[in-house]
């Protein structure tokens, strides 16, 4: 996962981490683990002088979820926090143009099977502009920053909402959060983006 990054990394200043992968077992474990440390160890090699970091709200809490994607998220944060060149920790919730993908990862068997947690969209676009502004900061330091949309819904409702709002049939059935009901809200101070998810009408959680 190393391979070209002392050539790619020539000349950099910051380096704006915004890895994926869509598994959630032990490989997603590895892979965000290893490829946060190569570009941390490139990076000294190349003189970088700031990592940035684009994470999950409620990654670092104690009562997160027990899967591979978040125990790899916890670990990419903990490289990061461990590095000798100053890191910036971007935490946000999930993007307006994931939730129709959040439908589709909870359907079995015809049906979304949708909790009753909170969620708190934000625009994609807000989360493009706070990287840019964190990356292109003359004195970097350490710091974290938590963004969410400007407003909180259950999310069944959200994921009832959105179906109906493109015509999408597909019952909802709302079931009992298996752990914390806030766990990917933000829980203390935080950033608030501007734009209100697209569609309107869904009763919001206060």
């Amino acid at each position: 996962m190393g391979d070209g990054l002392d050539a790619a990394l020539v000349g950099v200043d910051t380096i704006v981490n915004t890895l994926n992968i869509a598994r959630f077992d032990d490989e997603a474990t590895h892979f965000f683990e290893t490829t946060t440390r190569n570009l941390v160890q490139a990076g000294d090699r190349a003189g970088v002088r700031h990592h940035v970091l684009l994470s999950i709200v409620g990654v670092g809490e104690e009562d997160g979820p027990d899967n591979g994607y978040w125990r790899g998220k916890v670990a990419q944060e903990r490289v990061l926090k461990s590095a000798t060149v100053p890191a910036t920790i971007v935490r946000t919730t999930q993007f307006h143009s994931w939730v129709s993908v959040l439908a589709d990862q909870h359907t079995v068997d015809g049906r979304v099977i949708a909790e009753r947690s909170l969620i708190q969209p934000v625009d994609l676009a807000e989360v493009v502009s706070l990287l840019e502004t964190v990356a292109l900061e003359t004195e970097p330091s350490d710091h974290e920053i938590d963004l969410a949309g400007p407003e909180r819904y259950f999310f069944d409702d959200l994921l009832r909402g959105t179906l109906a709002a493109a015509g999408d049939e597909r019952e909802v059935v709302t079931v009992a959060c298996s752990g914390p009901i806030d766990l990917v809200v933000p829980r203390g101070r935080h950033q608030i983006g501007a734009k209100p998810y697209p569609i309107r009408g869904i009763p919001t959680a206060g």
